[in-house]
């Protein structure tokens, strides 16, 4: 009984370690480019990007429909971008726009 107890447990314990570990790179927001520094021409650029959602918007239907909205999602996004060897730095910011919904109807155009 106790031997049982202790594989699951051990099985466990290393499903999750060999799950964080494979799962960890896909959920990061940072990343080294291979961009060389513009500036000292030797460092490389770290680039740090956050979405944040904003809100909702409405535009005429896209999808050939005469009549009906579709829906995007709007979030802002941050991109910095700085070199590990000196102190240039760079960051941007822009909306994008992901489409939610299509309540599109009638004929098509």
């Amino acid at each position: 009984m106790k031997k049982a107890v202790r594989r699951a447990a051990a099985s466990l314990l290393s499903t999750t370690l060999f799950l964080s570990v494979a799962i960890t790179p896909v959920l990061a927001k940072d990343r080294i480019s291979a961009d060389l520094c513009p500036s000292c021409m030797s460092g490389a650029i770290e680039e740090h990007v956050t979405r944040e959602y904003e809100h909702d918007e409405s535009f005429p239907c896209s999808h050939g429909y005469k009549s009906g909205m579709d829906i995007y999602a709007v979030y802002k996004v941050r991109e910095i971008r700085k070199c590990n060897n000196c102190s240039h730095d760079e960051s941007m910011e822009y909306e994008s726009h992901e489409l939610k919904n299509c309540y599109g109807y009638g004929e098509k155009s």
